[in-house]
């Protein structure tokens, strides 16, 4: 064929398993995909109004090492509207389909451009599968996800304004976050989609903790502002005991309690929590080494938190430092990814070990958290313990006995000060 002086074109194009990785990285090299290639395409029009008929296939389409399928579609453009008159991703679990039109800009010359004009679309999408590789891909705090899904909705409106009518569901779904060892199961759970909502009505999920079964109920809608904004509103009741344990270090309890998830992405979770039980059987870190439940409590999820966490009793902690039961009030907050606590715990009894000596801590010392970005509370205790010593002085036949020694611990717990009570 040919491209005219005049920017005009007329040019036919036939690809047979072109590796799309070398290709790729002239356009955009940041896309980690790759695949071979094959397609027959009819380019007319011009460099700024372009037209084509292109029927592709992509064998082995890759995505950041990881294997989607293959695909074939059949697309036809002109005047900005894009037609899918057929698109398929088939692989050995899932089959996802999609034909309509949505308008676009794929003018190859242009000062500036809107790719996607605020101009109707119609698109409509079905899908079935079984795995879900490209989930634990891009959300890494989710280790595996298992079940049955299907999909079939339309997507109409425009760009700025979009609807959806049709509903998605899985049945028999299990999730397991990492490092959280139970997995979250659900047999059958769903959403409608009417409008520009995704509506969730009554959705259960549940753990199983010794042959019992523990839920946790959610419902509430998700409003689909524009194509790259969605607002939440959604209530999460874990109305009993609600287990947890963290599976690389000895750290599990159970809770209850209401949530509210509010608010343009990443939207504000709030609500109550009560901590029914906890033991946390782990050293505390050196300074540098960051704390375990810390780290259970990171992850990629980027929604700001404000929730406030109630101890009646029955939180252990037992280390090599102290065996002590606390009680308290915290309230943990979390915005851009970063954490904070404030509120303070109480010891209500226990023992610390300092000094090859076993100390018994006075009830009513506290850990106080002053809302720092670190897990670094501060330290109000007093603790006593006896040891062989002698009264009175120099010129007195002194006679060994057991004396009582208090020590009285402030600083953070990265940093203690320990200090002798002035009754010692």
């Amino acid at each position: 064929g040919r491209a005219n002086y005049d920017e005009t074109m007329d040019l036919q194009l036939l690809l047979n398993d072109i590796p799309m990785k070398p290709w790729k990285n002239l356009f955009a090299e940041s896309l980690m995909v790759d695949g071979l290639l094959s397609c027959e395409a009819s380019i007319t029009g011009s460099f700024m109004q372009p037209e084509f008929i292109l029927n592709a296939q992509t064998d082995s389409l890759v995505y950041e090492d990881l294997l989607l399928g293959d695909v074939a579609t059949s697309l036809v453009y002109g005047d900005r509207l894009l037609n899918i008159v057929n698109f398929q991703l088939l692989s050995g679990y899932g089959d996802y389909r999609a034909e309509g039109s949505f308008y676009v800009d794929l003018a190859f010359t242009a000062d500036s451009l809107e790719r996607f004009p605020n101009l109707p679309m119609n698109i409509s999408i079905a899908a079935v599968d079984s795995r879900f590789d490209l989930v634990t891909l891009l959300q890494p705090s989710v280790e595996q996800l298992e079940g049955d899904f299907f999909a079939d909705f339309v997507l109409s409106g425009t760009p700025l304004n979009p609807h959806l009518e049709g509903g998605a569901f899985m049945v028999d779904a299990r999730l397991k976050y990492f490092d959280l060892e139970d997995w979250l199961r659900s047999d059958s759970v769903g959403v409608r989609m009417n409008d520009n909502r995704i509506i969730i009505d009554g959705m259960e999920a549940y753990v199983m903790d010794n042959e019992e079964r523990k839920s946790v109920f959610a419902e509430g809608t998700i409003t689909v502002k524009s194509l790259d904004s969605l607002y939440y509103d959604l209530d999460v009741v874990i109305p009993e005991e609600f287990p947890f344990r963290y599976e690389l270090d000895d750290i599990e309890g159970s809770f209850e309690g209401k949530l509210h998830v509010e608010g343009d992405s990443p939207p504000l979770v709030t609500g109550n929590i009560q901590l029914l039980s906890m033991n946390y059987l782990v050293d505390f870190a050196e300074p540098d080494q960051g704390s375990p439940i810390m780290t259970a409590l990171s992850g990629q999820n980027t929604w700001n938190l404000a929730v406030d966490i109630n101890i009646i009793s029955n939180y252990w902690i037992k280390n090599e430092d102290i065996d002590a039961e606390f009680a308290g009030e915290i309230t943990m907050l979390r915005e851009s990814g970063i954490y904070s606590f404030i509120g303070e715990m109480e010891i209500l009894r226990g023992r610390g070990f300092l000094f090859d000596k076993t100390f018994t801590i006075e009830p009513g010392s506290r850990v106080v958290f002053e809302g720092g970005d670190t897990f670094n509370p501060s330290l109000d205790i007093t603790a006593y313990t006896r040891v062989a010593g002698s009264r009175g002085d120099a010129e007195e036949e002194n006679q060994v006995e057991q004396l009582e020694l208090g020590i009285h611990v402030t600083g953070t717990l990265e940093e203690p000060e320990i200090n002798p009570t002035e009754d010692s």
